[in-house]
């Protein structure tokens, strides 16, 4: 077991992406259009039934995102005035960003939300593999004080019976990437959908003539055409609670984490490992 959450090398998607990349040709790629891209993604997510998911209609735009980390960057950037407030359990990037851009960050759980405040949290939970302590009065209060929130939806595809309410107006962007669903941390390709349309570096390159990165989006479509979110929860969730009763962890909702008993495996708040990398 690990502290690291490391993506599934799934050997089925792995020939499926072998084969995918030996039948690319250029006018293949120059014939690619993103609205294919988007319209693949927005289908895929909708068909998810291991977890729900409301309101996605209503964020009308989105764009090509480097995973999802790209999109935090352009959040910081968008609200460039407002404090930023993260969990100390969540993904460490926000408090990366935060630093280098000289950006004023407070933890989560240091003192309440203010007016002010703009909010970068995950969903699942990195700290958990569930979902943050009192998510919803959370997402309550963000509405009430005016609050932008980036949604990070990156565990999306390795997790079951989580509810994204894209209806709350606070949450302003909401990200997803195909990395820890289809091992794909080296093709960092993901999608940010907001509720605005926005003039940044993720849209910028939809400004051209088919500028975005489209070896990426083709590769990203064909396995979301060919594997759905409930073909990998069908196959691996099982097998995750199997490890979990094993090694006397606590199973998440996310089937790649799990929680221990042992502080050796302390992160942030929690005692988060990785079961799936020992037997998976």
């Amino acid at each position: 077991m690990q502290i690291d959450h490391i993506p599934i090398k799934d050997y089925e998607v792995i020939e499926f992406i072998d084969t995918t990349l030996k039948n690319i040709n250029y006018a293949t790629l120059q014939n690619f259009t993103y609205e294919t891209f988007e319209n693949a993604w927005r289908s895929w997510i909708n068909l998810s039934t291991y977890n729900t998911i409301t309101g996605l209609d209503t964020m009308k735009h989105s764009g090509f995102s480097l995973g999802t980390t790209h999109a935090f960057a352009e959040f910081l950037a968008r609200y460039n005035t407002k404090r930023i407030r993260a969990s100390r359990s969540d993904f460490v990037l926000t408090k990366i960003l935060c630093k280098q851009y000289n950006r004023e960050l407070k933890n989560l759980e240091d003192e309440p939300l203010q007016e002010g405040d703009a909010l970068v949290i995950s969903l699942p939970f990195s700290g958990n593999g569930s979902t943050y302590p009192d998510f919803e009065h959370i997402i309550t209060q963000c509405n009430t004080l005016d609050i932008p929130v980036l949604l990070d939806g990156a565990y999306f595809g390795i997790s079951h019976g989580i509810n994204y309410n894209l209806n709350n107006p606070c949450i302003k962007d909401f990200v997803i990437s195909i990395t820890k669903t289809f091992g794909c941390e080296t093709f960092r390709s993901g999608i940010r959908f907001t509720r605005e349309p926005i003039d940044d570096g993720i849209t910028a390159p939809l400004l051209g003539p088919g500028y975005f990165d489209k070896l990426n989006t083709y590769v990203t479509v064909q396995l979301l055409k060919n594997f759905s979110h409930n073909s990998f929860m069908s196959k691996y969730l099982s097998k995750s609670t199997k490890v979990c009763k094993e090694f006397d962890l606590t199973a998440s909702n996310t089937f790649t984490l799990a929680l221990s008993k042992d502080a050796k495996f302390k992160r942030g708040d929690f005692n988060r490992v990785g079961p799936t990398v020992c037997k998976l």
